[in-house]
């Protein structure tokens, strides 16, 4: 959950009142992860609302893991690491993982990058994973490749894969095609230069 609190917040964001946003729109199962599920024992949770730790969808993968491959979280991503398998084999992994957390997480979104198709650096690497899982469909794996939001900048190339960003560069693209003026301001180093 991040850290949200469970009750009531004026400003809209607890966990509960997110909750409460989800089911009106229809959604039908609904997992909340999170490092305290007793916090939620006497919340009043919709129907098919459930709650599951971080600890309790690692465990079910490590059945399905071999001795070398590695899991853990970042934040409330499940990180899993597939060394020496070619992209077919992992994806194949990748779906068999899905299927044993369904019981758990039935809406869980994956993305499957690999090296060096996707990246070398780890930290590349996991954006691009994010950014292929931002992409799937609710209870499927996408793959990372040439679909996600590579944006060329000059003689370099930009992965853009958190939602919000998505959103601007979308924006941007709509600015630069029209002929206002555009003022773009930011601190330092945020990279202006690159819109």
């Amino acid at each position: 959950t991040g850290g949200q609190q469970v009750g009531e917040r004026p400003e809209g964001h607890s966990v509960l009142q997110i909750m409460k946003s989800l089911v009106s729109e229809g959604v039908r199962r609904l997992v909340i992860v999170s490092a305290q599920p007793e916090k939620y024992e006497c919340a009043a949770l919709e129907p098919g609302v459930s709650t599951v730790t971080m600890a309790e969808l690692v465990q079910a993968a490590s059945g399905v893991l071999r001795p070398m491959d590695l899991a853990g979280h970042v934040g409330t991503a499940l990180v899993v690491v597939l060394p020496e398998l070619e992209r077919e084999e992992a994806e194949a992994t990748a779906q068999e993982l899905l299927e044993t957390l369904s019981p758990l997480a039935p809406q869980a979104q994956a993305g499957l990058v690999t090296a060096p198709q996707d990246g070398l650096d780890a930290e590349v690497l996991m954006v691009a994973a994010q950014a292929a899982a931002l992409k799937a469909a609710p209870g499927s794996l996408q793959a990372g490749g040439a679909d996600l939001h590579w944006l060329p900048l000059g003689e370099r190339s930009v992965l853009v894969a958190d939602s919000k960003m998505v959103a601007i560069f979308k924006k941007l693209r709509q600015l630069a095609a029209s002929p206002i003026n555009v003022l773009i301001h930011g601190e330092t180093g945020s990279g202006k230069e690159n819109a």
